[in-house]
């Protein structure tokens, strides 16, 4: 079965770095999807949870990124409250990459304490 990460963004086209980014970490399919809004995630998080069965999913993920943070962070909410019992995906928010850039940042200071 083949790896599967689910591009969120809320932007109307979906970022090209973030989807070279996710080539080069190893997935095996990824899907991105652009002008993503509260209104219109749950239907396809739907398509994400009930195609596999639960010990599967754990081969699909979902990435929402963009570069509106409180409109990516309503993305998530809409999200959580979508899965249910075993029905649910991994997921990562990275709103105007603001965690991968804190954790960059936080990596670096680290390792000049070395």
């Amino acid at each position: 079965m083949r790896r599967i990460l689910i591009h969120f963004d809320t932007d109307a086209v979906p970022s090209v770095f973030d989807r070279v980014v996710a080539i080069d970490a190893g997935v095996d399919e990824l899907f991105s999807y652009g002008g993503i809004t509260p209104e219109n995630v749950e239907s396809l998080v739907h398509g994400a949870i009930f195609t596999r069965g639960p010990a599967d999913l754990n081969l699909t993920a979902i990435f929402v990124g963009g570069s509106n943070v409180p409109a990516g962070e309503a993305i998530l909410d809409v999200i959580k409250k979508t899965f249910f019992g075993p029905f649910r995906v991994s997921v990562l928010f990275d709103g105007n990459g603001a965690n991968t850039t804190a954790a960059a940042a936080a990596n670096c200071w680290r390792l000049r304490l070395r």
